[in-house]
């Protein structure tokens, strides 16, 4: 656990497209995309393991046409007439990854991104409107 710190364990945005979206994170985090089972058509990507850890962190990925709506007490997936427009949703990710490998994985995806030199961080869209900040962190130290 965080040392007393407030965690976030998951988080959700909407994705024109879930897989894509989970699949590229998955491959900047080494994590792992698989689909998200409760809502048809969303994914998840499990955050730094190959595994499905759902007490880890992880983001889930919805189709833009679903919405979250109370029913009861209970939590149930909507589909909507029409998609939300823009972006208001970002997350800020510490990686155990230089920002030269940050940036070689994002060249690879073809993912558009940017160094922020005052913070220290590399911009990189997902999607046109999903954004996630890459901090560059000490690479772990192999086993051995």
């Amino acid at each position: 656990m965080g040392r007393g710190r407030v965690v976030i364990n998951h988080g959700s945005v909407y994705a024109r497209d879930p897989k894509r979206a989970a699949e590229n994170l998955a491959a900047l985090t080494q994590g792992m995309a698989r689909p998200f089972h409760p809502c048809d058509g969303a994914w998840v990507c499990f955050l730094g393991t190959r595994e499905e850890d759902w007490e880890g962190p992880l983001l889930e990925f919805y189709p833009r046409d679903v919405r979250l709506a109370q029913e009861g007490a209970r939590l149930a997936f909507r589909r909507a007439d029409a998609p939300p427009r823009g972006a208001g949703t970002h997350f800020n990710l510490e990686l155990p990854a230089t920002r030269k490998r940050i940036e070689t994985a994002c060249d690879r995806l073809a993912l558009p991104h940017s160094w922020r030199d005052w913070q220290g961080l590399v911009e990189v869209w997902l999607e046109d409107e999903i954004l996630i900040e890459c901090v560059p962190g000490a690479a772990p130290t192999p086993k051995g």
